[in-house]
């Protein structure tokens, strides 16, 4: 008998969906759910039963727990994740709560990056198997104003001609990016009314590559 694996998405704005990833997880048999935080949707309490968490972008910034309440209880949850190994992948936002979970400083308002443009893998970026088949310079989407800075007990991974951080790792299995996989043409369109096919095309080849390659990772399953 198939065992299925399951993933969980969690969102934090409706217009910010998970894109290309819903398809790839539907292509390969892999159950999800998707968390609606904006809509006031509660993280789950039990995890053991998650074998992927993908957590994506948002306009609001990691320090407006006052006003969005649920990115208190994000950090948590990601310390939750970490002691048991669960793959794990922060987008923009997402990328942002996972460094700030680590005490890694989240910049306000000092990247402001919208469009295409393009980034390099680092010498242990270039050896970590998420970016299996990835060249070492890629076109990718970005649609953010903050950036993230590595945690000290994080591996940087993919950086801009700029040098400023774009993709790290905290331990095996948690990954955070600050540019955009998920992003397909509808989610481009929807957000800054932008359309050229061909670069769209050639993000989204990218993007679904690392999707497929996080979704091989395996839960390693440590306790603590």
């Amino acid at each position: 008998m198939q065992q299925y694996k399951n993933a969980l998405i969690i969102k934090h704005e409706i217009r910010e969906g998970p894109g290309i990833i819903e398809n790839i997880l539907k292509k390969m048999n892999i159950l999800y759910k998707i968390i609606e935080l904006e809509k006031g949707e509660k993280l789950p309490e039990k995890i053991e039963n998650i074998d992927f968490i993908f957590l994506l972008g948002g306009s609001m910034n990691v320090y407006q727990e006052k006003e969005y309440p649920f990115l208190k209880e994000e950090v948590k949850f990601i310390k939750k994740v970490n002691k048991i190994d669960i793959p794990f992948l922060g987008i923009c936002l997402g990328a942002q709560i996972l460094a700030k979970t680590f005490n890694g400083k989240v910049n306000l308002n000092i990247c402001n990056e919208i469009g295409f443009f393009e980034v390099e893998l680092t010498e242990k970026g270039e050896k970590d198997k998420i970016f299996k088949g990835i060249p070492k310079t890629f076109p990718c989407y970005q649609y953010h104003n903050d950036c993230f800075e590595v945690p000290k007990e994080g591996i940087l991974l993919v950086k801009d001609r700029e040098g400023k951080h774009q993709g790290f790792k905290i331990g095996k299995n948690l990954y955070g990016f600050q540019f955009h996989i998920e992003f397909d043409e509808k989610l481009i369109f929807d957000l800054t009314n932008q359309k050229n096919t061909e670069k769209i095309n050639e993000v989204k080849k990218y993007g679904e590559k690392i999707i497929k390659n996080f979704l091989n990772l395996k839960k390693e399953g440590r306790n603590e």
